[in-house]
This record gives structure tokens, C-alpha cells and sequence, in this order.
């Protein structure tokens, strides 16, 4: 059997044991009218799903998972998260990104990134990549039976009213507090990187000042969308400033001096 350590991020492996201590998603899937079970096996460990819905939009509705009472309590945890978080997801959004989802919820409180880049799967452990082969070969097989081969994934959780519902203004009023945190806990100022726009509700617009080291940005960006995201619990895009729009009325504000956020 794999170690702790490559099965999943130390990090994680305090949450992934408290969610093993209360498993609500062992057993097997259930399906109701209209909803088939899909399942795949692979190092003892069964996952099951049901689904339901039409070619190109098929929800997962039930997610259970099998484990043998000797498999390490992290990959339990891991399988437990798993199955929480992809009920209710099309099924291609649990495939693309449901081990992603799964580190999220057992990254919740931890403010520090876990690895230099992306998290992926195979970067948080052994745990979350059987979860993405099982999961995966869910779906293979059920374009196998049903001919579905659309893969396309525009799925995007709907933004609470708490966020939907405010002006520019008020949605500024948000995230002023957890930029100036953010900006704090990475030694940087107000004239370095700043909220610059919000347009269509969801997308905001990040501008760093000029001279600002350039390899930096993406990563400081992926982190501060986690930061806001964790934080208000929307699932807000950010983007950088396009390079020389310095537009003053897209800004939303004055100079970096006296930024928004």
C-alpha cells in the first residue's frame, strides 16, 4: 500500500481523516426513475454513479464509493470528499474537475498555496488520481453506451445573491478587506496590485503597477481568485489588466495611489 505521504499532501491529511470519521457516502448508488448506474473498480476501491439527463447535459445524482475496512483513512476521506462534491455536477464537469473540487473543500482554512502552480491531482496525491481514473472511466463508459461523445463544459455554479444581487460599489465594499489582506500577507502595497474592474458580474480585473515583476503576476493572480473565492464562497474569474489600458473610467478608480481595493 502507497505511503500517507504519496497518497495524499500532508496537508490535507488531517481533513481527509475527519471527513473518513463521518462517512455519508459509502454504499452503493441508487437510481430513481429515468437515472442509470455507471460504475468502475481499480485498486479495490468501487466508485458508483447515477445519472440522469439528456445528450451534452447529464447530471451526476448519486455518488458512492467502496473501500475494504483496511484502506488507509486518507484515501477514505479523499473518496468521501469526492463523492460530496460531484453530486449535482454535469458528469463532464466531475470528470474535468471534480478531484480539483474535492481539494478545495479539504484545502478549506489553509491560505497558503500547497504546490508551486496549479493543483492538480497527481500533485495532491495517489489518493485523487484513483478518484479521477475511476471517475473517468465512468464516463467513457457512458458515452460507450449511449453514443454521447460531446464533451464541451461551460458549467458554472450560480453566484449567490449576496454577490449577484450588489452594485459595483458594494461588490468593491467585498473585496477590499480580503485584497488588503492578501496584498499584506505577501509583503505588497497598494500601488503594486490592485482591483482595477468588474464587469458581467463574475469577471474582475486585476492590475499590477508599473515595474512589477512580470513572473509573478499568474501566480499571485491564481492565488487571490482562491483567497476571494474561499472567502465569499462565489466562484468569481480573475484576470489581468490588458497590457497598456490605462482607460481611467474602466478603472474604476484613480491611480494606484488611491486604487479601489
Amino acid at each position: 500500500m502507497a505511503t500517507q505521504q504519496t497518497m495524499i499532501h500532508p496537508a490535507l491529511l488531517d481533513a481527509a481523516r475527519a471527513a473518513a470519521a463521518r462517512p455519508a457516502m459509502a454504499g452503493e448508488a441508487a437510481a430513481a426513475v429515468g437515472e442509470r448506474i455507471f460504475r468502475a473498480r481499480a485498486d479495490g476501491i468501487a466508485l458508483s454513479v447515477s445519472v440522469a439527463g439528456s445528450r451534452g447535459s447529464v447530471t451526476v445524482k448519486q455518488a458512492r464509493y467502496r473501500a475494504s475496512d483496511d484502506t488507509d483513512s486518507g484515501q477514505v476521506g479523499v473518496l468521501e470528499t469526492f463523492c460530496r462534491v460531484i453530486e449535482g455536477l454535469p458528469l463532464q464537469e466531475a470528470a474535468d474537475h471534480g478531484t480539483i473540487h474535492a481539494c478545495e473543500q479539504l484545502r478549506a482554512g489553509i491560505a497558503q498555496a500547497l504546490v508551486a502552480g496549479i493543483h492538480t491531482p497527481r500533485s495532491m496525491g495517489a489518493a485523487f488520481t484513483l478518484c479521477d481514473r475511476l471517475i473517468r472511466e465512468i464516463v467513457a463508459q457512458y458515452r460507450g453506451d449511449t453514443g454521447d461523445a460531446d464533451t464541451r463544459n461551460f458549467w458554472n455554479p450560480p453566484l449567490s445573491a449576496n454577490w449577484r444581487f450588489k452594485t459595483i460599489e458594494q461588490q468593491l465594499d467585498i473585496l477590499r478587506p480580503i485584497v488588503e489582506e492578501f496584498r499584506a500577507r505577501h509583503g505588497l502595497s497598494e500601488q503594486d496590485m490592485w482591483v482595477s474592474q468588474i464587469e458581467k458580474v463574475r469577471r474582475i480585473t486585476v492590475d499590477f503597477g508599473a515595474g512589477f515583476d512580470p513572473t509573478r503576476k499568474p501566480k499571485l493572480l491564481m492565488d487571490l481568485e482562491r483567497a476571494v473565492r474561499q472567502a465569499t464562497g462565489d466562484r468569481l474569474e480573475f484576470f489581468m489588466e490588458e497590457m497598456g489600458d490605462n482607460n481611467r473610467i474602466r478603472r474604476l478608480g484613480p491611480p494606484p495611489a488611491k486604487a479601489v481595493s
